[in-house]
């Protein structure tokens, strides 16, 4: 879904100068904004794009200068165009531009992506952006991958370096749960790898997947839209409450599953995550050894839970801050 809210940097009072990228100085477009890459109304950085649909979006300035725009790109070898349709009028922060979209189906390969309009005369001003859309994407190895992240409900994750490593550590709030969850919308079915390093024996924490956006259910907490929402894969050597397989490290959160207890996980030391999330099947493997193999059959109280990412119901992975300093390092994305 479209929206005029497409955040671009905004048309001054006095236009600014045209910049390189511009093929006209006589276009009485006076400013063609950078180029922004959109899945279900959250902005994709280049380097974080999934091979795909992406809506292109760009802004020109004034409002009402440029009558038409069309992107082109380079497909096998072939140049392509295709014409984009206004957005919203009234665009960016002051409400003086005119948004731009258009939609188009990318494969992994590089590609250069162009906006280009035209006043109504036809003369052009220009906007490009070399892309590689990926089968794998780096959710957090470093900190500025922090910037894709947010947060719901109380607590936060801090940026710490453990063993030589950049790590998203916990800190949880006092008899409440957090959810840090990535705004990357996940392709419906994916593989999602990390490391995962306990404080204490009895730390608790959890990896979310196929949640929509705890922003939108109006939750007091939103933290609590991962548990209703989506399903988590647990991460606690006690099992609480009881010391049942459903309540363990690897467990497909109180789902029925067949069911493998991996090693104890011993404080200070990493451990490879794998959960390959594949129709209602997810798999869940620790330092490559099978721990769950869990079919998710459905919730009749929650008939849209889990359900795989869509157009218009993007859906999304993130981590846990429940009990302990739980620390997460290398979390990458592939799509199945």
């Amino acid at each position: 879904m479209l929206s005029a809210g497409c955040s671009f940097a905004p048309a001054p009072s006095d236009p600014p100068a045209p910049d390189a990228a511009m093929s006209s100085t006589s276009s009485a477009i006076e400013w063609l904004g950078a180029l922004e890459l959109r899945r279900d109304d959250f902005t994709i950085p280049p380097d974080k794009l999934l091979a795909g649909a992406v809506d292109v979006c760009a802004q020109s300035y004034p409002m009402g200068a440029a009558t038409r725009a069309k992107l082109v790109w380079t497909d096998a070898g072939t140049v392509r165009e295709q014409a984009m349709t206004i957005a919203g009028e009234g665009a960016g922060p002051y409400g003086h531009n005119t948004l731009w979209c258009g939609s188009l189906d990318l494969a992994a390969v590089p590609t250069t992506l162009a906006v280009i309009a035209e006043d109504a005369a036809g003369a052009p001003v220009r906007s490009e952006l070399a892309i590689t859309p990926r089968s794998e994407i780096t959710l957090f190895d470093a900190a500025p991958d922090a910037a894709l992240w947010r947060m719901a409900g109380p607590g936060s994750f801090a940026i710490v370096e453990l063993d030589g490593s950049a790590a998203l550590r916990a800190q949880p709030a006092p008899s409440e749960l957090g959810l840090y969850w990535a705004a990357i919308p996940t392709p419906p079915d994916f593989e999602l790898t990390a490391d995962v390093r306990l404080d204490r024996f009895d730390d608790n924490s959890g990896v979310f997947v196929r949640f929509r956006d705890p922003d939108r259910f109006g939750y007091d907490n939103p933290a609590w839209v991962g548990v209703h929402d989506g399903l988590e894969i647990q991460i606690d050597e006690t099992a609480r409450p009881d010391g049942a397989d459903i309540h363990r490290t690897g467990a497909v959160y109180e789902q029925p599953s067949t069911f493998v207890r991996a090693p104890d996980g011993v404080p200070g030391t990493w451990r490879a995550f794998a959960i390959t999330v594949r129709g209602n099947r997810i798999v869940v493997r620790i330092d490559g050894q099978q721990v769950t193999d869990c079919t998710f059959v459905g919730d009749l109280s929650r008939p849209e839970r889990a359900l795989p990412s869509r157009p218009g119901a993007p859906r999304f992975v993130g981590l846990q801050s429940h009990t302990g300093a739980v620390a997460f390092r290398h979390l990458r994305l592939r799509a199945l």
